[in-house]
């Protein structure tokens, strides 16, 4: 996986870092897929959106960095994500 850092501005994921919930947000953007990724590039968690705002729970994996890919109908962010 091509690994690319988003402006904030465009993506806002939120608590940075976290312990278990995640929100999403993509402003005026509608969210298809949001999919969470080791740092090695493994799938570990996707769900489906519908909206501009929208939640993950990461509870059940273990602390660390994570990267987070949201897919919308304009395009694809990644963002790092940290847990602890």
């Amino acid at each position: 996986m091509s690994i690319e850092e988003v402006e904030k501005k465009n993506i806002k994921i939120y608590p940075n870092p976290t312990t278990s919930i995640v929100n999403v947000a993509t402003p005026n953007e509608t969210i298809n897929q949001i999919n969470v990724y080791d740092m090695h590039g493994r799938l570990l968690k996707s769900q489906k959106g519908n909206n501009d705002n929208d939640q993950i729970n990461i509870q059940e994996l273990p602390n660390g960095m994570y990267m987070i890919e949201v897919k919308t109908r304009q395009g694809t962010k990644i963002a790092k994500l940290f847990k602890q």
